[in-house]
């Protein structure tokens, strides 16, 4: 029995960002299960939107919801990171504003990416890039301090092996 199923698995992190066509960036970070192209089970989702070089954080919880085939319900979400997966709806407060990206299309094989929100003045704002421009589409993992401390400590020895040789 190996020590990380005693311990269990810990989530990644992750930071994602789709800039759409009209200039609109929603980005965020949460964490998931990452297999292959798929992050599932997500959890500790946060939501920015930045329009007109001011940046508006969603307060409180992030709702997570997913297509089931006829509905919207809650749970099931999903990103992916190509973009041509998506399945979820963020959404803030009373399901406003909020985050979308989903399949759709004759063959559910189109990717839709979505948003809705109250800009600075009060006006609702809202667009659907349909498809969505994949090279407009992030998804990157973060990388975990004690990853960092690890690759930090090897990059020193490698330096003192050098030094050492001189």
């Amino acid at each position: 029995m190996s020590l990380s199923s005693l311990v269990g698995q810990a989530q990644a992190t992750f930071d994602y960002s789709y800039v759409f066509a009209n200039g609109v960036v929603a980005s965020g970070q949460l964490t998931g299960d990452q297999n292959g192209n798929i992050i599932d089970n997500l959890n500790n989702v946060s939501l920015d939107f930045t329009f007109g070089g001011i940046t508006a954080t969603v307060g409180g919880s992030i709702l997570l919801k997913s297509w089931n085939g006829s509905a919207y319900v809650v749970g099931g979400a999903q990103i992916s990171v190509d973009g041509t997966a998506n399945d979820f709806i963020f959404e803030g407060g009373s399901g406003f504003p909020f985050f979308q990206g989903q399949n759709i299309g004759p063959n559910n094989d189109t990717p839709l990416l979505t948003y809705s929100y109250d800009n600075s003045s009060g006006d609702q704002s809202e667009s659907t890039d349909y498809p969505i421009i994949s090279s407009n589409w992030s998804v990157t993992a973060v990388p975990e301090p004690t990853t960092m401390a690890w690759d930090d400590l090897g990059g020193l020895l490698a330096i003192c092996g050098l030094l050492r040789r001189k």
